[in-house]
């Protein structure tokens, strides 16, 4: 296949993801993401902003490929050797990767390394494990002919959008680094992944090994349906029975061997047990706001102790300290990886809420409950 087709295939995912929920706008995920926009309802400083990303994006993203040719090519003569590649490999190109893997014990033991992104968090490298980026094993001859198909790459990937997404077209020089690493990997070998529809996804779908495991990352909702499927997928792990028929109607396409994942949080005990507690769910991009204000404020005359967990992806949460200070009740705003063992858990159609019920903990979900059914349930409790 043609690789500029490639990598443009993920868009009809994307597109779809933003055109048929109206609560995943790309103009309000763009404003989280820029320091002091976050909280901005103004529209038309909203439109400045998108449209300042939409004419500036190609270009930094020329900028960004142009300067990694040198900085890859250091890399390369840097190393010296190219590293051998294993037959059982985590692709690990979401900040999930590590804790879907550690859940899985029979597929933690069979792993022989991890694949991590060039420029990778900390935080996503598994402990103790052998490690790698695809600059460990390709050519300067690769790295080459993927800066080459990255400059048209950005330019009709920047014409497809016509403005109305951003895609972060810079990541297609890694994209195509990736595609000749995995050329290189031997066809019999094992790829562990969590991608559902993106990029990524669609690259390891399509990679020329025999053997795919795909790791549920996150809920899938009933009416989703996405373009491009994940058809070469022979294994999936999935969080629970009801995920089964979703994950093939919206991901995977077709019949294949499922095996349910053991939850992935670890619960931290209260110091007062007591102490009735609630912890609420929060999504990005404070999509469901005001669902969240209107529990914590009705709830503020109990003696409830409430919880906001924030959403891992999200930059700021400013909204939440400001009513964290005008609500007079006891709001604790969770910003890492803990996850307390409350009495009920609040939450839109998440992962975390999943994960809360195989913990036994009971879960109101706004698409099953009124926000008035959801307080009275709580105080009832």
């Amino acid at each position: 296949m043609n690789l500029i087709k490639l990598y443009l295939l993920h868009f009809a995912n994307i597109k779809k993801l933003y055109d048929t929920n109206p609560l995943n706008n790309p103009r309000k995920e763009l404003a989280s993401r820029v320091p002091g926009f976050a909280t901005v309802d103004n529209g038309f400083l909203l439109g400045i902003l998108w449209w300042v990303a939409v004419v500036v994006e190609p270009f930094v993203s020329l900028l960004f490929v142009t300067l990694s040719l040198p900085r890859y090519t250091y890399k390369l003569i840097k190393r010296g050797r190219k590293r051998d590649v294993g037959h059982s490999l985590a692709l690990c190109y979401s900040d999930l990767s590590k804790h879907r893997v550690k859940a899985n014990l029979d597929v933690f033991e069979k792993i022989d390394y991890y694949l991590y992104p060039i420029s990778v968090d900390k935080s996503w490298i598994m402990e103790g494990a052998e490690s790698h980026s695809v600059l460990d094993s390709v050519s300067f001859f690769e790295v080459l002919k993927a800066f080459f198909v990255s400059i048209p790459t950005i330019i009709i990937a920047t014409i497809n959008t016509h403005g109305k997404y951003l895609f972060r077209t810079h990541l297609c020089y890694e994209y195509f680094l990736t595609y000749y690493f995995l050329k290189r990997v031997p066809a019999d070998s094992a790829l562990y992944f969590v991608n559902h529809l993106d990029r990524w996804a669609v690259l390891f779908n399509l990679a020329p090994q025999h053997y795919k495991v795909l790791m549920q990352h996150g809920i899938e909702a009933p009416t989703a349906d996405w373009p491009v499927k994940l058809t070469n997928v022979n294994k999936a792990y999935v969080f629970a029975e009801s995920q089964k028929e979703r994950m093939i109607k919206a991901v995977l396409g077709h019949e294949l061997e499922f095996a349910i994942m053991p939850p992935t949080i670890v619960l931290k005990e209260l110091p007062d047990t007591t102490v009735k507690s609630v912890l609420i769910v929060s999504c990005q991009n404070y999509m469901y706001y005001d669902n969240e204000e209107y529990i914590i404020k009705a709830l503020a005359d109990t003696d409830y102790k409430i919880f906001v967990k924030i959403h891992p992806g999200k930059n700021d949460y400013q909204k939440y300290v400001d009513l964290q200070n005008t609500v007079n009740h006891n709001v604790e705003i969770i910003t890492t990886a803990t996850f307390p063992r409350v009495n009920i858990v609040v939450s839109y159609y998440s992962t975390l809420g999943i994960e809360y019920e195989a913990h036994n903990i009971p879960v109101l979900y706004y698409n099953q409950h009124s926000l008035d059914d959801i307080v009275n349930e709580i105080r009832k409790d």
